[in-house]
């Protein structure tokens, strides 16, 4: 049986992330003793890991591989996206947003031209901000 580290719980709950890379997120439950953090896998279809806490100690568990099914997912969702980002193709977040759409999940989908993995142009950076904070205020405040 493998050995997973451990971690102590350093600050606040989380109450909503945003990620990148193939989905790298962290979702908590909410009575904030399990957390499923999502990234790169093995392949291109990502992973997600869970966490279980433990009094103020997280243990990390299970490595979860999607199925390909999408019927299970509800929650809101942003993507966003450089169109020459060959890492991660944008053509699985529109893949994703299509599929969300069809099943009346709220989702938006942003994609900069011209931009690679990583977004460099200022004007981007500031746009992906701002889109963060509108989607976390509607989606976690309430905000309009």
């Amino acid at each position: 049986r493998p050995t997973f580290p451990q971690f102590s719980q350093q600050g606040p709950k989380l109450v909503g992330t945003g990620g990148s890379s193939q989905g790298s997120s962290v979702s908590l439950a909410a009575d904030g003793n399990t957390a499923i953090v999502g990234g790169a896998g093995n392949s291109n279809a990502g992973a997600a890991w869970v966490w279980t806490r433990s009094a103020e100690v997280w243990t990390l568990g299970p490595q979860l591989v999607g199925s390909g099914a999408v019927g299970g997912v509800f929650t809101p969702t942003l993507f966003l996206g450089g169109d020459k980002d060959f890492n991660v193709p944008v053509a699985g977040g529109e893949q994703m947003y299509q599929a969300l759409r069809t099943l009346g999940v709220p989702a938006q989908l942003i994609v900069y031209p011209g931009e690679s993995h990583v977004l460099t142009r200022p004007s981007f950076l500031v746009d992906r901000s701002r889109r963060y904070l509108d989607w976390m205020g509607k989606y976690l405040k309430g905000e309009p």
